[in-house]
């Protein structure tokens, strides 16, 4: 298997394990599956009894038991994600202190390419994650010992952490969470003796962070609101903070779908100079706060609004703008089609919402190529491959990476 490296019983009894609770999670799954064909209910299901932020350790199980055996949509995305997870192997950990500034993270004008700290944190946050998942999927210490290492520089060594205050929001809510997640997956490995940081110090970082974060309710409330507590609930989850975690899932039931019209769209989102962009980039906001409230206790797939589930009315309503997506500007006076980023914020969306709902339309948005697109670098070379292609496997250029492989079909598990 690629990534996997020679001599370690860790390894290997942790692959057994892997083993053993899929082939558990697929049987009960499979009586779920069975009950609803005949009840014709939608094929949701509830987490497993072992949540890691974004995930559940059981269904990761599953998952890999599919890609044992090249069944898809599995296989085509573990390739993509391995070849992800072992370029992260050789790659230098960055810091915001690489640009000679100071530790806390400093916005920079979005014009400019570089995006400095911006740029460092997407990149860190997709290695942590990538590699935290690639151990939890191989049971590789390869995986987690980089995965620490590259933690520890961030976060926690004397002579490179960043300062855990919250300097710019939206920057910092669409890059840290993904720090969380893989931290989460190496949280107990031995890795960690050889770093200076340490477990607990992780949690400290994280704590002071979501503390600095504020509480308040905006005059108008859009996707940053959406994304602020989707940072902040993370935060929690992995600290096991149960209140904080519990007011975080209360302002965004209460507040975050106060902008949700009738027909489905985003009063405050339409609204802005790039309307499809901001909707799509609340989307994916909306659903991913859903998958981790999945997890943790909390249906915002079910959160009803005008006799139905808001967030089903939001996937309904946007998915003509893939097949049809000029019909955008015709409505509401944006110029510019389909950009490149913009299907990719959409269709990672959606592959979550197909597995939630397995909605057959989703599927096809998923798979859709949209209209001829512009392109729309990214601030990461790695992602860019995704961006310009179309179809599965699907990449969240946010925070759950390769959305197909971890979260994809998942009602056949």
């Amino acid at each position: 298997m690629t990534g996997e490296n020679d001599g370690g019983s860790r390894r290997v009894s942790r692959r057994r394990l892997l083993t053993t609770v899929g082939a558990l999670g697929a049987g009960s799954v499979a009586g779920c599956l069975s009950a609803r064909a005949d009840s014709r209910e939608p094929p949701h299901q509830r987490a497993g009894d072992d949540p890691a932020i974004f995930v559940d350790r059981s269904e990761l199980a599953a998952v890999r038991e599919r890609v044992d055996a090249g069944e898809e949509p599995w296989a085509s995305a573990y390739e993509a994600f391995v070849a992800d997870a072992d370029e992260s192997l050789d790659a230098d950990p960055l810091s915001v202190t690489d640009d000679g500034g100071g530790r806390t993270f400093e916005s920079s004008d979005p014009d400019d390419d570089s995006r400095g700290d911006y740029a460092a944190a997407i990149e860190t946050g997709d290695r942590v994650r990538d590699l935290g998942l690639a151990y939890e999927l191989t049971g590789d210490d390869a995986y987690a010992e980089q995965a620490v290492a590259v933690l520890d520089h961030w976060c926690l060594d004397p002579d490179t952490r960043m300062e855990p205050e919250l300097t710019d929001s939206i920057e910092q809510y669409v890059t840290l969470p993904k720090l969380w997640y893989g931290a989460e997956l190496v949280g107990d490995h031995d890795a960690w003796d050889d770093v200076g940081g340490s477990p607990a110090a992780m949690a400290d970082w994280v704590r002071s962070f979501v503390d600095s974060v504020g509480t308040g309710i905006p005059e108008r409330v859009q996707n940053i609101f959406v994304w602020r507590e989707v940072a902040r609930a993370s935060g929690a989850a992995y600290l096991g903070d149960d209140d904080l975690l519990s007011a975080s899932f209360d302002r965004l039931r209460d507040h975050a779908f106060g902008q949700l019209r009738r027909d489905g769209l985003l009063e405050e989102e339409l609204v802005r100079s790039e309307g499809l962009s901001y909707s799509l980039y609340a989307l994916k906001a909306f659903v991913t706060a859903a998958e981790l409230g999945r997890h943790y206790g909390e249906s915002f797939y079910e959160y009803e609004q005008y006799g139905q589930s808001a967030l089903k009315l939001m996937f309904d309503a946007h998915a003509d703008f893939f097949f049809d997506p000029e019909s955008f500007d015709d409505r509401y006076g944006e110029v510019g089609g389909f950009a490149a980023r913009e299907r990719e914020e959409g269709t990672s969306a959606y592959e979550l919402a197909y597995s939630y709902w397995g909605d057959e339309r989703y599927l096809d948005v998923v798979e859709s190529g949209g209209s001829e697109i512009t392109n729309e670098p990214t601030y990461v070379p790695q992602h860019q491959d995704a961006i310009d292609s179309s179809g599965r496997p699907v990449r969240d250029e946010r925070l759950l990476g390769w959305t197909t492989l971890t979260h994809g079909n998942r009602f056949d598990l």
